[in-house]
C-alpha cells in the first residue's frame, strides 16, 4: 500500500519538476483574518516551490486591520478600495448583521463592522500555550470546549448574547476556551469559572488536543475543515455569508447542530452543546470524516503544486473547464431552446388550424349532402 502511494505520488508530482518553468502567480486576499492567513500559506507554498508570487492584499479591509508586518518571501502589493465601495461594502455588511442578530446588535446606536474586531495584531497577547495547557489540565477528563466564531466579528461587544453564552457555558462541567476580545466586557457579567477568553489562539493546535469535546463555530470553511481535520463535532452559530450553508451540510452529515444568533439562549445553546458532547454518534460521524480526509494518497500542499504545474503544462487546462464557457453565445442565453419551442408551438398551432378547417368543411359538405 505504501509503495502505491509513493508511486502514485512520483507520478503526480514528477512531470511538473522536470517540465515545469517558475510562473507568475497572482493571490488575492480582500477580507482579512483567517482568510489573509490561508491565502499567506498559499503564496509562500507556491512561492517555495519556485513561482514568482504577488499577493495582492486589501490594506485594511473591509473587516479588519492590517496584521503585524512581517517579512515575505513573496511580493506584497497592498490596496484601497475607493471610499463609495467601501461605504457601499459597510452598508450591505450591516444589513446581513442586523438580519442575523434580529436587532440585538449595540455599538454605539450603530452597527460598525469595523468596532466588532478580533484582530491577532491587536495590542492585547495572545494566549500563551502553557497558559492554555495548564487551563485544560484542570478540567482531567471531562475535557474542553473551544469556542470562537472567526476572527471578524466580537460578540463581547452584544452584551445580551454575551450573556446568554456566557451562561451557556457555566453549565457544562468542561473547560471552555473561548476567542473573544473582551475589552468591553458587560460590568454586570461575571465570566463563569470554567470559561477562559483570549484575543487569538492556534485554533488548529487546539483542535487538535486529545481532551477537545466540541467546537463551536461560526461554521466559516476554514473552521469546518480544520474540525473534520481533527474530528471534532460541532455546533455552529452561523453570522452571514456562506455560513448558514455550510451549517446545513455540517448537519446533514451528522457532524453537528446548528443555532440561529438571533435565537440564541443560554439554555437552548446548553442543550445543544451537551447534545452533541454525549451522543457518540456525532463524534464517530466526525472521526469518519477525519478518516477520509486524512487518507487521501496526496497532502493538501501536495495536490496544491500538483494541479497548479498541471494548469501551467497544458497552457490553462482548458479541458477542466465546464462546458458553458465553451458554448456558443446563443446556446448560452438559450436562443436555440427558444426557437424549437417556438417553432414548435407554431407548427402546433398550424396544424390544428388545418385539421380544425378539414372538419369545418367535412362538415359543410354533410349539411350539403343531406339538403339535397
Amino acid at each position: 500500500m505504501a509503495g502505491q502511494r509513493v508511486l502514485l505520488l512520483v507520478g503526480f508530482l514528477l512531470p511538473g519538476v522536470l517540465l515545469s518553468e517558475a510562473a507568475k502567480i497572482l493571490t488575492i486576499s480582500t477580507v482579512g483574518g483567517s482568510h489573509y492567513l490561508l491565502m499567506d500559506r498559499v503564496s509562500q507554498i507556491l512561492q517555495d516551490h519556485g513561482h514568482n508570487v504577488t499577493m495582492l492584499n486589501h490594506r485594511r479591509g473591509p473587516f479588519m486591520p492590517d496584521f503585524k508586518k512581517e517579512e515575505k518571501s513573496y511580493q506584497v502589493i497592498s490596496w484601497l478600495a475607493p471610499e463609495d465601495h467601501q461605504r457601499e461594502f459597510k452598508k450591505s455588511f450591516d444589513f446581513f448583521l442586523e438580519e442575523t442578530l434580529g436587532g440585538r446588535l449595540e455599538c454605539n446606536g450603530a452597527i460598525s463592522a469595523y468596532c466588532n474586531l478580533c484582530l491577532q495584531g491587536s495590542s492585547d497577547s495572545p494566549a500563551s500555550a502553557s497558559d492554555l495547557q495548564n487551563f485544560i489540565a484542570k478540567f482531567g477528563d471531562s475535557g474542553f470546549v473551544l469556542v470562537t466564531l472567526g476572527s471578524m466579528v466580537n460578540t463581547c461587544q452584544n452584551p445580551e448574547i454575551f450573556k446568554e453564552m456566557n451562561n451557556a457555558f457555566a453549565h457544562l462541567p468542561q473547560g471552555v476556551i473561548w476567542k473573544c476580545q473582551c475589552s468591553h466586557w458587560p460590568k454586570d457579567v461575571h465570566l463563569a469559572a470554567n470559561v477562559k477568553t483570549v484575543d487569538w489562539l492556534p485554533q488548529s493546535d487546539l483542535l487538535a488536543h486529545p481532551s477537545i469535546r466540541l467546537f463551536v463555530t461560526h461554521g466559516g470553511q476554514n473552521s469546518i475543515m480544520e474540525a473534520i481535520q481533527h474530528g471534532v463535532p460541532m455546533v455552529g452559530i452561523p453570522l452571514f455569508g456562506d455560513q448558514p450553508e455550510n451549517m446545513v451540510r455540517v448537519e446533514a452529515k451528522k457532524f453537528g447542530v446548528s443555532i440561529q444568533l438571533k435565537r440564541l439562549k443560554a439554555e437552548t445553546l446548553a442543550l445543544k452543546m451537551k447534545q452533541i458532547i454525549e451522543d457518540k454518534r456525532y463524534k464517530s460521524a466526525a472521526v469518519a470524516a477525519s478518516v477520509i480526509l486524512r487518507s487521501h494518497p496526496l497532502s493538501p500542499t501536495q495536490r496544491l503544486v500538483g494541479w497548479i504545474d498541471h494548469v501551467l503544462q497544458t497552457g490553462g487546462a482548458t479541458h477542466l473547464k465546464p462546458y458553458i464557457f465553451q458554448q456558443p453565445w446563443h446556446e448560452q442565453y438559450l436562443l436555440d431552446v427558444f426557437v424549437f419551442l417556438l417553432g414548435l408551438t407554431l407548427g402546433t398551432l398550424w396544424l390544428c388550424g388545418k385539421l380544425l378547417g378539414m372538419a369545418v368543411w367535412w362538415l359543410c359538405g354533410a349539411r350539403k349532402v343531406k339538403e339535397t
